[in-house]
């Protein structure tokens, strides 16, 4: 499952620098979530499943020309793992920042993990 994430990250990393409207990832139920949490928190403007191709088009949000993952770091990596406290996602700035955990309940994002008292395992930040 990490490196599916590693993956739909890095595709939608690399359309967005180089301005792309529209990009298409494989279809897998952990990169539907991933890009719900996404669409959510507004990174993304909207994405469509075509279960004909097996494939996800997604398409990505600019605001005032400027890349909204132009700040995306991954922590998706298996020997650099950060596992944070519910204090320590606390600490955490969610004004700037959107962050994503995996939790015992599933993946969440750093506001989520406030509201509901749970740490996890850190693998974005955008």
């Amino acid at each position: 499952m990490v490196l599916k994430i590693a993956k739909l990250l890095v595709y939608l990393k690399n359309a967005s620098k180089i301005n792309l409207i529209t990009t298409t990832v494989n279809f897998n139920k952990s990169n539907i979530f991933i890009l719900t949490l996404l669409y959510k928190e507004g990174l993304i403007q909207s994405f469509t499943v075509t279960l004909n191709k097996k494939q996800i088009v997604v398409i990505l949000r600019y605001s005032y020309n400027k890349n909204p993952f132009k700040t995306l770091k991954t922590f998706t990596q298996v020997a650099f793992t950060f596992t944070l406290t519910y204090r320590e996602i606390c600490k955490l700035s969610t004004k700037k920042f959107v962050s994503i955990f995996s939790t015992d309940k599933g993946l969440r994002t750093g506001l989520n993990c406030k509201q509901q008292r749970l740490g996890g395992r850190l693998y974005l930040i955008c």
